[in-house]
């Protein structure tokens, strides 16, 4: 169960249920998108959205590296 503070909708507090979540969450981020929200727009890019350090942490990938000569 999430608790979400205030529904775009209806303007009350809401708690979403396991049913109703991914669903729910996918229409906010979608919502956020859209509206151009610096968190969704984070969201789109694939990068870390509540305001972590992105320089050295959390980088994905695997490492690039020097092919050797086939002999």
């Amino acid at each position: 169960m999430l608790k979400r503070r205030f529904n775009r909708a209806t303007g009350q507090n809401t708690h979403w249920v396991a049913t109703d979540l991914g669903a729910n969450i996918h229409a906010e981020i979608e919502h956020m998108k859209k509206m151009r929200m610096k968190r969704g727009i984070r969201h789109g890019l694939g990068l870390k959205v509540c305001g972590q350090c992105t320089k050295s942490i959390g980088r994905r990938g695997g490492a690039l590296g020097v092919e050797r000569k086939k002999d």
